[in-house]
């Protein structure tokens, strides 16, 4: 067969790639309208880190969510009933052949990491190298020589060509995977509606939050860091007090990067709300759907952590690039 496609559902949600092509599977099993990252948010948001690194350039990392595909697969796969397998560092023809196998037996197939550098669709393409991206696998074309895919960020599939894929599978390991990686998933067939998908997610983050766990994780990442940030400006000196910060704003975004205006892009940036706008979003929309006055309420709080977050990345963008210091407002946010 030269062809071969399987039908899916498939819903835009940007800046979800590793967990876009679940939520696919899960709305299209399910017949069910999601929000745009509902499982990303679900499976990923809560486990905060604040550590120092080793590293002069970056010297500390600050986080409020881990979207690295193993934890997010992890803190989702008993309620969905969720089965993979993260298979990466093998050859090209033996990628090939397991993934092709894989459509022939009806089962899409999440592709990554690749590097968006070449990704003919993306404005990356042959711009920067960006080695995390991932999409769904939903077919082939071995007269056309590509593969068929769909982008969390387009809403019609894609012809990738199959040099195209080779050439951005070709990856050094990095801290979401290895080169020719590829994904297969299968999910439970007694899945749970979306309502009671986040009821049971939500309360397991809580109770993760409130369990013991060393200084540098969840609600304790938070105390340390607003007790440090304050003293960082009489502890550093200027260029080292620069670096401190610009260094915690990297995962505050939507995706991982720094601000563009820090780095030189003049374009406009993605939220740096480290995704509290994200989940705020996704329970004020089920808290209408479903008359919870509680979730309504709880999204407001969660949209004004948020906004506390893109708070402090405005003022480090502002010390970093316009010389306006408010970084001593820091400590009362």
């Amino acid at each position: 067969m030269s062809r071969k496609i399987i039908e899916i559902k498939h819903h835009l949600s940007s800046g979800c790639c590793m967990c876009s092509g679940i939520e696919d599977l899960y709305a299209t099993k399910t017949n069910q309208s999601i929000p745009e990252g509902f499982l990303l948010a679900l499976g990923s948001f809560g486990e905060t880190v604040f550590i120092k690194m080793n590293n002069s350039e970056k010297p500390y990392m600050f986080s409020a969510n881990d979207a690295r595909p193993k934890t997010v697969y992890e803190n989702l796969k008993d309620e969905l009933g969720l089965d993979y397998k993260i298979i990466g560092g093998r050859t090209v023809k033996y990628a090939k052949n397991s993934i092709k196998k894989e459509i022939d037996e009806g089962y899409p197939v999440v592709l990554g990491p690749l590097d968006m550098f070449y990704l003919p669709y993306l404005k990356m393409y042959h711009v920067e190298h960006i080695p995390i991206h991932y999409v769904l696998m939903t077919g082939y074309d071995e007269e056309k020589n590509c593969v068929l895919i769909y982008d969390c960020d387009r809403e019609d599939i894609i012809e990738l060509a199959v040099s195209d894929l080779e050439l951005a599978w070709n990856i050094e390991k990095n801290g979401v995977g290895d080169k020719n990686g590829f994904i297969k998933i299968r999910l439970g067939e007694n899945l749970p509606d979306k309502y009671t998908l986040s009821c049971n997610c939500l309360l397991k983050k809580a109770e993760r939050q409130f369990r013991e766990k060393p200084y540098i994780l969840g609600i304790s990442a938070y105390e340390k860091i607003a007790r440090e940030l304050p003293k960082w400006k009489k502890k550093f000196s200027e260029e080292e007090y620069r670096k401190a910060l610009i260094s915690i704003t990297e995962y505050m975004g939507k995706v991982p990067k720094v601000p563009n205006q820090i780095i030189g892009v003049k374009e406009a940036d993605i939220p740096y709300c480290a995704n509290y706008d994200r989940l705020a979003e996704i329970i004020q929309e089920l808290g209408q759907e479903y008359k919870q006055d509680n979730w309504i309420e709880s999204a407001q709080l969660f949209d004004k952590c948020g906004k506390n977050i893109e708070t402090i990345v405005t003022y480090v963008v502002q010390y970093c690039c316009n010389d306006v210091d408010r970084t001593d407002e820091l400590n009362i946010i």
